[in-house]
């Protein structure tokens, strides 16, 4: 008897072919639209950071790892220390003392022809400010440079649009805020206002609370090796400096609150 061959066992590539010619065009609809979806994702999507660092604690049980082995060390003396270590971390006290350690009060931003970048301590140009209304928390702040002597700041405030001409280096009166804005680099801004046509810069003031809230909830802070009594601290964010800066941030208050309470 003829046996029946099992389904896949052979691999007929003249019905392939024959397959692949009649539907053809379904097979590059939907190349087509693979690398679309590709081309865009990747042009519109910003990439995302992330900056870790390792601790090293220096709490060390010897007796209870002689005596007996850690079968949890979440739960030993030495575990203990290292499971509050972590909260410390993670906590409002050493995420607020790391903040006070970077610029972040103010973001400062530039819109390019797709994406917005977040220029850091890259900025061209720098704003002081004193808040006299607590509502400009959280508004964009545009900024356009009409010469290296000169700009526009426009807002809105309640539905209101808002525009003041003023001076570089002068002090700025606003009902909402006194500021004053110095320009570090004017062929930087020229070349990218003549790019973006309108509003290629902006800032923001950051609320106090809200930055501790942000920072706090985007840090992650976990056991690396519990043997070893080490700490794994990551930081996700837009900007590599700005992640890379805050995890040295967050690890050098840490140790420097560690030392202050045994001292």
């Amino acid at each position: 008897k003829k046996k029946i061959l099992a389904l896949n066992e052979e691999f007929d590539l003249k019905l392939f072919l024959t397959i692949v010619k009649k539907k053809y065009y379904w097979i590059l609809v939907l190349l087509f639209l693979s690398l679309s979806f590709s081309f865009v994702y990747l042009r519109y999507t910003p990439p995302l950071y992330q900056a870790s660092s390792i601790i090293k604690l220096g709490l060390v049980n010897k007796a209870n790892v002689i005596i007996t082995p850690i079968e949890n060390p979440l739960f030993d003396e030495s575990g203990s220390q290292i499971a509050g270590d972590i909260e410390l971390i993670k906590s409002k006290i050493i995420i607020e003392r790391a903040i006070s350690k970077m610029p972040l009060s103010i973001s400062y931003f530039s819109r390019g022809v797709v994406l917005l970048k977040e220029l850091y301590t890259q900025t061209p140009f720098i704003v002081n400010v004193v808040i006299k209304d607590s509502t400009i928390y959280g508004l964009p702040f545009n900024v356009e440079f009409l010469s290296d002597q000169t700009y526009e700041l426009t807002y809105n405030l309640n539905g209101k649009k808002v525009s003041n001409r003023f001076h570089v280096n002068e002090l700025a009166h606003l009902p909402v805020m006194e500021m004053q804005l110095t320009i570090n680099n004017i062929g930087e801004i020229k070349k990218l206002q003549d790019q973006i046509k309108r509003n290629a810069y902006f800032f923001v003031i950051n609320s106090p609370e809200l930055n501790v809230q942000h920072y706090m909830g985007q840090v992650v802070v976990s056991m690396q090796n519990a043997q070893a009594q080490t700490i794994l601290i990551s930081f996700k964010d837009y900007n590599a400096l700005k992640a890379s800066d805050f995890v040295y941030a967050v690890v050098n208050e840490f140790i420097s609150y560690d030392q202050e309470k045994k001292t």
